[in-house]
């Protein structure tokens, strides 16, 4: 035991008379239990009141022998120690080998490798259908085809399906799987590109005027809440009517065939290069500017409750 006190505390426990009611389990029992009650006493006033005390225990062969002690012993020092945030120490931990990430002249979707960067660019647009969204935003293209290099060969992530789902044993099934899925893109929706806002800048679309306009609070009429930006969500009991897609005929237009097809070839790559522009672009940056916001505002609050958890020990005189 740490203290005097600490070996009272253990006299009186339950746990402790319940052990001499029973009586020892087996022949070295009986020895231990002599030793330590026959020691501690002598070894407490020796050494003073405040002094630490250790106890060496008598060799056994019979591991077992130890469970009570150290029993004891994580009894004593849970009173006085750090309480965790998290609170669980056994969780899994992801094997995370940066040294398998794919580099920026290797493709993402394939093992195909070149010289530079440019050529493998060219070769994922042409086979896969690949490019980098919002060119004309993108502050930090090597920043980015470095992570997405982390994400699929370290992580084994695809780069459209979110990370909770996304996780593969291999890297060459996650890329048999986007190649398959046509998941050889990055979801351009508000919250897949809040997981590029760092290598992004979306600042001059938000001029004086948006910033002025943009309200703290949501507005909710009980079936959908619309953000800020003009964003609506709907409410899961009406998933059934939002998954209804009823494609609008027009009578007077001739039949879109191939050339509507001809026609929207070049629109794609034209996107990459320029982005969302307009009223799209801007609702983009307007919803990533909110969510940041409230997660700057969560982060200070579990901060400000992370304050209290320590717990004072006293003066060492105090035990």
């Amino acid at each position: 035991m740490k203290s005097r006190n600490a070996l009272n505390d253990h006299l009186a426990s339950k746990k402790h008379k319940e052990m001499e009611t029973k009586g020892p389990k087996g022949p070295r029992q009986p020895r231990k239990v002599d030793y330590f009650f026959k020691n501690s006493e002598h070894l407490v006033q020796s050494h003073g009141r405040n002094a630490d005390i250790k106890i060496q225990s008598i060799e056994t062969s019979d591991p077992d022998d130890y469970d009570d002690d150290d029993d004891d012993d994580d009894d004593d020092d849970s009173s006085s120690c750090w309480v965790t945030v998290d609170g669980s120490d056994g969780e899994d931990d992801i094997d995370f080998n940066e040294s398998q990430a794919i580099p920026i002249t290797s493709c993402l979707f394939c093992p195909q490798a070149k010289s530079n960067k440019e050529q493998i660019a060219e070769h994922m647009k042409f086979h896969h259908g690949f490019s980098l969204p919002d060119r004309k935003h993108l502050v930090d293209e090597d920043g980015m085809l470095n992570y997405l290099g982390l994400k699929v060969g370290a992580g084994h992530c695809c780069i459209y399906c979110p990370d909770i789902r996304s996780r593969f044993a291999t890297t060459a099934a996650c890329q048999a799987h986007m190649r398959d899925k046509q998941h050889c893109k990055i979801n351009r929706e508000p919250e897949g590109m809040l997981e590029f806002a760092e290598y992004y800048d979306y600042s001059p679309l938000c001029n004086s005027e948006d910033e002025s306009g943009v309200s703290d609070s949501f507005f909710d009429d009980g079936w959908s809440l619309t953000l800020p930006s003009g964003a609506k969500i709907g409410h899961r009991l009406l998933m059934i009517y939002y998954r209804q897609y009823l494609r609008p005929k027009d009578s007077n237009k001739p039949d879109m065939g191939r050339t509507a097809l001809e026609k929207a070839r070049g629109l794609y790559p034209a996107l990459a290069w320029t982005g969302t522009t307009g009223a799209i672009a801007k609702q983009a940056a307007r919803d990533i500017k909110f969510v940041e916001h409230y997660r700057r505002r969560f982060d200070l609050r579990v901060g400000l409750k992370s304050n209290k958890l320590f717990k004072s020990q006293g003066r060492n005189g105090d035990n």
